[in-house]
């Protein structure tokens, strides 16, 4: 019986974008490695002179908004109203539950519009009609409690569009070192397929997706008026890591490297950039 041969899975935007930008950095080939054909193998590696040097990326993501980004696209980001109601703009809470909530939101938005929308709520209503202001908070309350927590009205009729609340990135603390850390040490994993590959270099790319930790975005973000700021310090990385790269997916971004060789170093990149040999 002759065994079938697996399909290589497809490579991430994330992956191919990391090897992109370390063969423009450093200028030096870096090629796709992982065929998912054996377990635990790196992601690409860095052509060399000296020899392969391995490359694992890893990406700070949100579960809950991923997973309410995926369930929304199945839906076309839409809730089914009837044509005579007016149409809305939805926002959700992230891990809510869309199958649950949405036959409570079409129903609750058929006796809404623009005037008490308790989203929209004036500063100056508890001077004008206390009853009023108070019905109007316990409503937004109610929307709140289902997940619901954004409303606004559009033009036109029939129409009830949803999308994924953002990342609340102002609420975490952490600051780019620890950021980094943080990151390194989440998947052992990662580390792990490094170290197992050999070498005397091992390299870890970070990526900090849209709305994760501000710091990080922050100190990525290429600034026109001053000139752009270096992370103050060494990082601390996981055994066998020498090299750590980090990357926003958002624009107007560029890309850290760090090696005990260059501390930190920065380049510029744009998504579609291509490797150079």
């Amino acid at each position: 019986m002759t065994s079938r041969k697996r399909a290589r899975p497809a490579e991430g935007d994330l992956e191919r974008w990391a090897r992109q930008i370390v063969a423009k950095s450093v200028q030096r080939p870096v090629d796709r490695h992982d065929d998912g054909l054996v377990n635990a193998q790196v992601d690409a590696l860095i052509r060399t002179p000296a020899g392969n040097v391995p490359l694992e990326v890893v990406g700070d993501h949100d579960s809950d908004y991923n997973a309410l980004r995926k369930r929304l696209e199945a839906i076309n980001y839409r809730f089914h109203a009837a044509a005579e109601q007016p149409s809305w703009a939805v926002t959700i809470r992230r891990g809510a539950n869309v199958n649950a909530i949405e036959s409570w939101v079409v129903r609750k938005l058929a006796g809404l519009n623009y005037a008490n929308n308790p989203f929209h709520l004036p500063y100056d209503a508890v001077l004008d009609d206390e009853d009023q202001y108070e019905a109007r908070l316990r409503l937004e309350e109610e929307f709140r409690s289902k997940g619901v927590v954004w409303l606004t009205q559009m033009p036109g009729m029939g129409e009830i569009r949803v999308r994924a609340e953002g990342w609340p990135s102002w609420e975490d603390p952490v600051d780019f070192l620890g950021w980094v850390e943080r990151i390194g040490m989440r998947d052992p994993r990662k580390a792990e397929k490094l170290r197992a590959f050999g070498g005397d270099d091992a390299h870890l790319f970070m990526w900090a997706t849209l709305g994760r930790v501000w710091a990080i975005n922050s100190m990525l973000m290429q600034d026109d008026d001053d000139e752009p700021s270096l992370p103050m310090g060494p990082p601390h990385l996981p055994d066998g890591v020498t090299d750590v790269w980090v990357a926003s997916t958002m624009s107007r971004r560029d890309c850290l490297h760090w090696s005990a060789r260059t501390q930190w170093e920065r380049f510029e990149w744009e998504p579609g950039d291509e490797p150079t040999p």
